[in-house]
């Protein structure tokens, strides 16, 4: 099972609130996190190295082909795909 790479932010009310929060942290608190950027250095957990690196590889593809024309190759896909399901699935009437 691949561990998800996520990217996270907070507006600055919500770092507020969790700050008086009582929930269990397990997997997260923004108080590692906020304490580690105060002092330079990076997150304060193990972070998954071959995500980032496939993060930077897609990153790179994207801007090799440019936004725009990913955007576009994405909605066009994204249309003919509907209409490969609406004929392979939606009843004529």
């Amino acid at each position: 099972m691949l561990v998800p790479l996520d990217i996270v932010s907070a507006y600055l009310r919500a770092i507020e609130a969790s700050k008086h929060a009582k929930s269990l942290r397990v997997f997260f608190d923004w108080k590692d996190y906020l304490k580690f950027y105060q002092l330079g250095t990076y997150w304060p957990y193990t972070p998954s190295i071959h995500l980032l690196y496939g993060l930077r590889a897609a990153l790179d593809l994207i801007f090799e082909e440019g936004l725009e024309n990913v955007i576009a190759r994405h909605i066009y896909l994204g249309k003919a795909w509907s209409i490969v399901l609406e004929t392979q699935y939606v009843p004529s009437t």
